[in-house]
């Protein structure tokens, strides 16, 4: 419903009626009246509201799911959260390929520490590249889910 719209997008930015009041050249009395559904904006007030929110006209008057749901306000949080969680995951799992490496080599697989080298590509040599790789991909991931 366009009212609850216009109320969900205006807290989703954190402003008071008043302040979208002001932003849109209008009463604080219009912006309460859209939000109870007690009036409609006019064509011209709803193509700034759709402008201002950076949602389409479709998705202020119709609000179809199917075809909205990138313009929802909460989906750039759910994005957001999904590239934090990736991003620790591949923290994550490099950490845990390199703990599980060392303790390998530690318990007697074949040699100590010392006898492999991390630059040559035995086996070895291509998990710590690995995880190297995915330490980095998670640390870009978690400052560009930042941005």
């Amino acid at each position: 419903m366009l009212s609850e719209k216009i109320r969900e997008l205006r807290r989703a930015k954190g402003l008071s009626q008043e302040e979208l009041a002001d932003k849109l050249n209008v009463s604080r009395q219009a912006v309460s009246k859209w939000e109870t559904g007690a009036a409609v904006p006019t064509t011209e007030t709803l193509v700034e509201l759709a402008d201002y929110f950076g949602v389409s006209l479709d998705f202020l008057l119709r609000g179809d799911p199917r075809t909205d749901q990138a313009e929802s306000p909460s989906a750039p949080k759910k994005r957001s959260a999904a590239k934090r969680v990736l991003g620790v995951s591949l923290i994550g799992a490099a950490v845990l390929a390199v703990v599980l490496l060392t303790v390998l080599q530690l318990t007697g697989n074949g040699g100590s520490v010392s006898d492999s080298s991390a630059v040559t590509l035995d086996g070895s040599g291509i998990v710590i590249g690995a995880a190297v790789l995915c330490a980095f991909g998670g640390i870009v991931i978690l400052v560009a889910s930042e941005k």
